[in-house]
């Protein structure tokens, strides 16, 4: 229990500065698809032209492709854009900085994890207030707790693996 409460202790910490010296500027919210957090729902406060910070929840929700994944995932992140800007006024580059804290819940144990991970990803802007993103990374994971269901079951969580998303965002 101590290492979920320091997990969102940190996470809460580590947001902070980017979000209290952060400019007035848009919000948009997103929607889409991760390898590590399922379906997801969030949002993104651009406070320069050049700086976002982020949140989301997800789920597997019991669905496919991962029918007995993530049962939660909640994140926060910072993006650093680049590039030429398109006709929207949008850079469609980005590096990106994810920490998150998820929960899988397979037949075997139930594992908490916190994890950090750089991206790089890229906004196709369909209209001013509509896009795409598509990001890809990896994912270095550090294994807070096991609560193993069945004894005789090996359980290794690994400690680094590829992470990606897909997301709908629409800017507010």
């Amino acid at each position: 229990m101590y290492k979920t409460v320091l997990s969102l202790f940190l996470i809460t910490v580590l947001s902070l500065p980017v979000a209290l010296f952060g400019q007035k500027g848009s919000f948009a919210v997103n929607t889409g698809f991760g390898i590590i957090q399922g379906y997801l729902v969030g949002g993104n406060y651009y406070y320069s032209q050049k700086l976002n910070v982020g949140f989301d929840i997800g789920s597997h929700l019991g669905l496919a492709p991962n029918l007995d994944q993530t049962k939660f995932s909640i994140s926060v992140e910072n993006n650093l854009q680049f590039g030429q800007e398109n006709r929207f006024g949008f850079k469609p580059w980005y590096f990106g900085q994810q920490i998150m804290y998820w929960v899988k819940d397979p037949s075997y144990a139930t594992i908490e994890t916190l994890s950090i991970t750089p991206t790089l990803g890229v906004m196709l802007a369909i209209s001013k207030s509509l896009g795409i993103t598509l990001e890809l990374g990896p994912t270095v994971n550090f294994t807070l707790d096991i609560d193993r269901k069945t004894p005789e079951e090996m359980i290794y969580n690994w400690p680094v693996f590829p992470s990606g998303r897909v997301q709908l965002i629409y800017f507010l």
